[in-house]
């Protein structure tokens, strides 16, 4: 594990994708799993964020899912179902990848598929 910071034109972005890193591209090449949160001024207030899989060598990427963040205790909680891109209000309009256009069913099966290899 190795955390990162984002650039600043992350900072209004819903979604912190791979150019936003800070520094150099290069410590998203070599990851296995990379792994953002965003949170705008709105979210921290509401206890908000979203974690987006940027990057998956064991399975599917691109997927963001909304969570309840408490940073007094640390406790994180992730939705189980992934946003739909309609539902996301984000600066960014490019297509990640092909798991972008993934319907609901088939980004559940891959989650499930995922979950197991993780166990």
């Amino acid at each position: 594990m190795s955390p990162s910071q984002a650039n600043r034109g992350a900072a209004k972005s819903d979604i912190i994708e791979g150019d936003n890193a800070a520094g150099s591209y290069e410590k998203i090449m070599i990851g296995d799993i990379i792994i953002s949160l965003a949170r705008k001024r709105k979210d921290k207030i509401d206890g908000t964020g979203r974690f987006h899989i940027m990057k998956n060598r064991y399975g599917a990427d691109g997927m963001t899912f909304r969570t309840k963040i408490n940073t007094s205790n640390g406790f994180i909680e992730v939705d189980n179902d992934p946003i739909d891109d309609d539902d996301i209000e984000t600066t960014n309009s490019k297509t990640v990848n092909d798991f972008s256009n993934v319907d609901v069913e088939e980004r559940q099966m891959l989650q499930k598929k995922f979950f197991k290899l993780e166990n």
